[in-house]
Protein backbone atom coordinates (compact mmCIF):
# COMPACT_ATOMS: atom_id res chain seq x y z
CA UNK A 1 0.00 0.00 0.00
CA UNK A 2 2.38 2.20 0.96
CA UNK A 3 4.42 1.27 -2.75
CA UNK A 4 1.10 1.97 -4.34
CA UNK A 5 0.49 5.54 -2.48
CA UNK A 6 4.40 6.45 -3.33
CA UNK A 7 3.58 6.38 -6.96
CA UNK A 8 0.55 7.36 -6.76
CA UNK A 9 1.97 11.07 -5.14
CA UNK A 10 5.60 10.91 -7.87
CA UNK A 11 2.94 10.79 -10.69
CA UNK A 12 1.02 13.93 -8.95
CA UNK A 13 4.74 15.90 -8.76
CA UNK A 14 5.44 15.12 -12.15
CA UNK A 15 2.40 16.69 -13.22
CA UNK A 16 2.61 19.49 -11.06
CA UNK A 17 6.36 20.31 -11.53
CA UNK A 18 5.82 21.13 -15.46
CA UNK A 19 2.91 23.27 -14.50
CA UNK A 20 5.22 25.17 -11.65
CA UNK A 21 7.90 25.39 -14.76
CA UNK A 22 5.13 26.99 -16.99
CA UNK A 23 3.72 29.27 -14.25
CA UNK A 24 6.95 30.16 -12.55
CA UNK A 25 7.81 33.54 -13.71
CA UNK A 26 11.67 33.62 -12.06
CA UNK A 27 12.19 30.92 -14.09
CA UNK A 28 12.42 33.29 -17.09
CA UNK A 29 15.64 34.12 -18.96
CA UNK A 30 17.97 37.44 -17.76
CA UNK A 31 19.66 39.15 -20.25
CA UNK A 32 23.08 39.69 -19.03
CA UNK A 33 25.17 43.00 -20.08
CA UNK A 34 28.32 44.36 -20.26
CA UNK A 35 30.26 46.29 -18.25
CA UNK A 36 30.10 49.57 -19.53
CA UNK A 37 33.37 50.51 -17.30
CA UNK A 38 35.93 47.53 -18.53
CA UNK A 39 39.51 48.01 -18.80
CA UNK A 40 41.97 45.50 -20.56
CA UNK A 41 44.39 44.09 -18.29
CA UNK A 42 47.97 44.81 -18.99
CA UNK A 43 50.53 41.91 -18.84
CA UNK A 44 52.07 44.15 -15.85
CA UNK A 45 49.07 43.49 -13.49
CA UNK A 46 49.36 40.21 -14.27
CA UNK A 47 53.08 39.98 -13.70
CA UNK A 48 52.74 42.35 -10.29
CA UNK A 49 50.41 39.64 -9.07
CA UNK A 50 53.15 37.00 -9.54
CA UNK A 51 55.27 38.96 -8.29
CA UNK A 52 53.35 39.43 -4.65
CA UNK A 53 53.17 35.67 -4.53
CA UNK A 54 56.83 35.01 -5.51
CA UNK A 55 57.79 37.76 -2.52
CA UNK A 56 55.29 35.48 -0.36
CA UNK A 57 56.80 32.20 -0.72
CA UNK A 58 60.35 33.75 -0.56
CA UNK A 59 59.27 35.52 2.55
CA UNK A 60 57.76 32.21 4.24
CA UNK A 61 60.55 30.14 3.27
CA UNK A 62 63.40 32.69 4.56
CA UNK A 63 61.32 32.12 8.03
CA UNK A 64 61.76 28.77 8.16
CA UNK A 65 58.38 27.05 6.57
CA UNK A 66 59.04 23.93 4.30
CA UNK A 67 57.61 23.96 1.14
CA UNK A 68 54.25 21.52 2.04
CA UNK A 69 53.82 23.90 4.55
CA UNK A 70 53.99 26.80 2.45
CA UNK A 71 51.60 25.28 0.02
CA UNK A 72 49.13 24.62 2.76
CA UNK A 73 49.55 28.18 3.60
CA UNK A 74 49.45 29.89 0.44
CA UNK A 75 46.73 27.19 -1.23
CA UNK A 76 49.44 26.59 -4.19
CA UNK A 77 51.00 23.18 -5.18
CA UNK A 78 54.18 22.20 -4.18
CA UNK A 79 55.56 21.87 -7.42
CA UNK A 80 54.38 26.03 -7.91
CA UNK A 81 56.59 26.86 -4.57
CA UNK A 82 59.34 24.75 -5.59
CA UNK A 83 59.78 26.64 -9.42
CA UNK A 84 59.35 30.20 -7.54
CA UNK A 85 61.97 29.43 -5.23
CA UNK A 86 64.49 28.81 -7.86
CA UNK A 87 63.34 32.02 -10.39
CA UNK A 88 64.30 35.88 -9.88
CA UNK A 89 61.35 37.04 -12.03
CA UNK A 90 57.74 35.73 -11.94
CA UNK A 91 57.28 33.19 -15.54
CA UNK A 92 54.98 34.89 -17.87
CA UNK A 93 51.50 33.96 -18.07
CA UNK A 94 50.37 31.68 -20.57
CA UNK A 95 48.60 33.99 -22.63
CA UNK A 96 51.59 35.80 -23.74
CA UNK A 97 52.74 32.19 -25.70
CA UNK A 98 50.05 33.97 -28.38
CA UNK A 99 50.12 37.54 -29.52
CA UNK A 100 46.97 38.51 -27.56
CA UNK A 101 48.29 41.42 -25.53
CA UNK A 102 49.28 43.23 -29.44
CA UNK A 103 45.77 43.77 -29.75
CA UNK A 104 44.88 44.63 -26.41
CA UNK A 105 44.22 49.03 -27.77
CA UNK A 106 42.35 47.08 -30.53
CA UNK A 107 40.12 45.36 -27.87
CA UNK A 108 39.55 48.04 -25.46
CA UNK A 109 38.14 50.77 -28.79
CA UNK A 110 35.97 47.93 -29.65
CA UNK A 111 34.46 47.66 -26.40
CA UNK A 112 33.87 51.29 -26.05
CA UNK A 113 32.31 51.77 -29.19
CA UNK A 114 29.94 48.84 -29.04
CA UNK A 115 29.20 47.68 -25.38
CA UNK A 116 27.02 44.89 -27.14
CA UNK A 117 30.04 43.04 -28.47
CA UNK A 118 30.45 39.81 -27.75
CA UNK A 119 33.95 38.16 -27.09
CA UNK A 120 33.38 35.80 -30.58
CA UNK A 121 33.40 38.66 -32.42
CA UNK A 122 36.40 39.98 -31.34
CA UNK A 123 37.97 36.83 -31.67
CA UNK A 124 37.18 36.92 -35.27
CA UNK A 125 38.24 40.67 -35.68
CA UNK A 126 41.38 40.02 -34.03
CA UNK A 127 41.80 36.79 -36.12
CA UNK A 128 41.51 38.49 -39.50
CA UNK A 129 44.52 40.83 -38.56
CA UNK A 130 46.76 38.05 -37.66
CA UNK A 131 45.72 36.55 -34.17
CA UNK A 132 47.54 33.53 -33.51
CA UNK A 133 46.22 32.00 -30.52
CA UNK A 134 42.49 29.91 -30.28
CA UNK A 135 39.36 31.14 -29.29
CA UNK A 136 39.79 30.18 -25.64
CA UNK A 137 42.53 32.45 -24.76
CA UNK A 138 40.81 35.14 -25.36
CA UNK A 139 37.48 34.12 -23.59
CA UNK A 140 40.44 33.55 -20.69
CA UNK A 141 42.05 37.21 -21.59
CA UNK A 142 38.41 39.19 -21.29
CA UNK A 143 37.02 36.89 -18.40
CA UNK A 144 36.14 39.93 -16.34
CA UNK A 145 34.48 41.60 -20.08
CA UNK A 146 31.72 38.54 -20.29
CA UNK A 147 31.54 35.08 -19.87
CA UNK A 148 30.82 32.24 -22.81
CA UNK A 149 27.04 31.31 -23.43
CA UNK A 150 26.07 34.29 -20.58
CA UNK A 151 24.49 37.16 -23.12
CA UNK A 152 21.21 35.25 -21.79
CA UNK A 153 21.24 33.19 -18.58
CA UNK A 154 18.64 31.45 -16.27
CA UNK A 155 18.15 32.16 -12.73
CA UNK A 156 20.20 30.58 -10.23
CA UNK A 157 17.28 29.40 -8.00
CA UNK A 158 18.33 27.43 -5.15
CA UNK A 159 15.08 24.59 -5.97
CA UNK A 160 14.90 25.16 -9.58
CA UNK A 161 15.36 21.94 -10.02
CA UNK A 162 13.88 18.73 -7.74
CA UNK A 163 13.25 14.75 -8.50
CA UNK A 164 9.96 13.80 -7.90
CA UNK A 165 10.98 10.73 -6.82
CA UNK A 166 12.43 12.11 -3.63
CA UNK A 167 9.68 14.62 -2.63
CA UNK A 168 7.29 11.96 -2.72
CA UNK A 169 9.21 10.39 -0.19
CA UNK A 170 9.83 13.32 1.78
CA UNK A 171 5.75 13.97 2.03
CA UNK A 172 5.43 10.63 3.47
CA UNK A 173 8.35 11.07 6.41
CA UNK A 174 7.97 12.87 9.14
CA UNK A 175 8.65 16.55 9.84
CA UNK A 176 11.14 16.24 12.94
CA UNK A 177 12.99 13.45 10.34
CA UNK A 178 13.55 15.93 7.62
CA UNK A 179 16.48 18.39 6.80
CA UNK A 180 16.62 21.89 7.05
CA UNK A 181 16.68 21.94 3.42
CA UNK A 182 14.16 19.23 2.71
CA UNK A 183 12.13 21.86 4.73
CA UNK A 184 12.48 24.59 2.78
CA UNK A 185 12.00 22.55 -0.29
CA UNK A 186 8.76 21.43 0.80
CA UNK A 187 7.91 24.96 1.94
CA UNK A 188 8.34 26.06 -1.46
CA UNK A 189 6.40 23.51 -3.16
CA UNK A 190 3.70 24.28 -0.67
CA UNK A 191 3.75 27.78 -1.81
CA UNK A 192 3.41 27.22 -5.40
CA UNK A 193 1.16 24.34 -5.30
CA UNK A 194 -1.80 24.45 -3.23
CA UNK A 195 -2.76 20.42 -4.64
CA UNK A 196 0.97 19.21 -3.29
CA UNK A 197 0.39 20.60 0.24
CA UNK A 198 -3.19 19.15 0.30
CA UNK A 199 -1.44 15.75 -1.04
CA UNK A 200 1.06 15.58 1.54
CA UNK A 201 -1.41 16.41 4.63
CA UNK A 202 -3.58 13.40 2.86
CA UNK A 203 -0.38 11.15 2.38
CA UNK A 204 0.38 11.63 6.78
CA UNK A 205 -3.06 11.23 7.82
CA UNK A 206 -2.48 7.63 5.71
CA UNK A 207 0.86 7.00 7.17
CA UNK A 208 -0.95 7.79 10.73
CA UNK A 209 -3.73 5.36 9.94
CA UNK A 210 -1.12 2.30 9.42
CA UNK A 211 0.69 3.23 12.24
CA UNK A 212 -1.89 3.63 14.31
CA UNK A 213 -3.72 1.08 13.42
CA UNK A 214 -7.00 2.84 12.80
CA UNK A 215 -8.92 0.82 10.07
CA UNK A 216 -12.26 2.54 11.13
CA UNK A 217 -10.91 5.84 9.77
CA UNK A 218 -10.21 4.46 6.62
CA UNK A 219 -13.76 5.69 4.79
CA UNK A 220 -13.33 8.91 6.08
CA UNK A 221 -10.04 8.96 4.69
CA UNK A 222 -11.34 7.98 1.28
CA UNK A 223 -13.74 10.42 1.50
CA UNK A 224 -11.48 12.78 1.83
CA UNK A 225 -9.61 11.80 -0.92
CA UNK A 226 -12.55 11.80 -3.55
CA UNK A 227 -13.44 15.05 -2.67
CA UNK A 228 -9.45 16.67 -3.00
CA UNK A 229 -9.63 16.75 -6.69
CA UNK A 230 -6.35 14.95 -6.48
CA UNK A 231 -6.83 12.18 -9.26
CA UNK A 232 -3.57 10.20 -8.67
CA UNK A 233 -4.67 9.57 -4.95
CA UNK A 234 -8.20 9.42 -6.44
CA UNK A 235 -6.89 6.42 -8.30
CA UNK A 236 -5.00 5.05 -5.39
CA UNK A 237 -7.79 5.22 -2.48
CA UNK A 238 -10.38 3.17 -5.82
CA UNK A 239 -7.72 0.29 -5.73
CA UNK A 240 -8.21 0.55 -2.30
CA UNK A 241 -11.78 -0.01 -2.59
CA UNK A 242 -11.54 -2.96 -4.82
CA UNK A 243 -9.90 -5.29 -2.04
CA UNK A 244 -11.20 -3.21 0.69
CA UNK A 245 -11.91 -5.72 2.89
CA UNK A 246 -8.15 -7.52 2.89
CA UNK A 247 -6.81 -3.79 3.33
CA UNK A 248 -9.03 -2.87 6.00
CA UNK A 249 -8.26 -6.08 7.88
CA UNK A 250 -4.37 -5.21 7.26
CA UNK A 251 -5.01 -1.53 9.07
CA UNK A 252 -6.81 -2.86 11.67
CA UNK A 253 -5.51 -6.23 12.97
CA UNK A 254 -2.45 -6.53 14.42
CA UNK A 255 -1.16 -10.01 12.20
CA UNK A 256 0.44 -10.24 8.97
CA UNK A 257 2.11 -12.12 6.62
CA UNK A 258 5.55 -11.10 6.90
CA UNK A 259 6.38 -14.21 8.38
CA UNK A 260 5.31 -16.99 5.59
CA UNK A 261 6.46 -14.40 2.83
CA UNK A 262 9.97 -14.53 4.96
CA UNK A 263 9.85 -18.15 4.68
CA UNK A 264 8.74 -18.21 1.08
CA UNK A 265 12.00 -15.89 0.55
CA UNK A 266 13.94 -18.54 2.29
CA UNK A 267 13.19 -21.51 0.60
CA UNK A 268 13.93 -19.92 -2.85
CA UNK A 269 17.17 -18.88 -1.59
CA UNK A 270 18.36 -22.24 -1.23
CA UNK A 271 16.69 -23.36 -3.86
CA UNK A 272 18.73 -21.36 -6.14
CA UNK A 273 21.84 -22.13 -4.20
CA UNK A 274 21.27 -25.68 -5.55
CA UNK A 275 20.76 -24.42 -9.40
CA UNK A 276 17.90 -26.92 -10.16
CA UNK A 277 20.13 -30.35 -9.98
CA UNK A 278 19.39 -31.84 -6.99
CA UNK A 279 16.12 -33.49 -6.04
CA UNK A 280 13.07 -32.32 -4.22
CA UNK A 281 14.22 -34.38 -1.01
CA UNK A 282 17.45 -32.62 -0.70
CA UNK A 283 15.69 -29.29 -0.92
CA UNK A 284 13.76 -30.11 1.99
CA UNK A 285 16.49 -31.71 3.70
CA UNK A 286 18.38 -28.72 3.44
CA UNK A 287 15.28 -26.33 4.90
CA UNK A 288 14.71 -28.37 7.25
CA UNK A 289 18.50 -28.62 8.45
CA UNK A 290 18.49 -24.40 8.12
CA UNK A 291 15.58 -24.08 10.09
CA UNK A 292 16.76 -26.28 13.22
CA UNK A 293 20.19 -24.15 12.88
CA UNK A 294 18.37 -21.08 13.48
CA UNK A 295 16.74 -21.82 15.98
Amino acid sequence: MLKNMGDALQKLLERKRQEIRRNDKSLEPIVVYNDPGYTIKKDTEFISRRQLQMDQIKQLHKSGLGIRKIADTLKMSRNTIRKYLHLDTPPPKSSTRTNISFFAEFIQKRIEEDKEVQVVQLWKEIKANGYNGCRSVVYEYLKGYIKPNQRIQMPKLKFSSWMPRKVSLLLYRKENSLSQSDKELLNMLYEKSPDIKRAAALSGKFREIMENKRGDLLNSWIAEVNVSSLKELSGFAKGLLNDYSAVKNALTLPWSNGQVEGQVNKLKTIKRQMYGRASFSLLRKRLILSSDLST
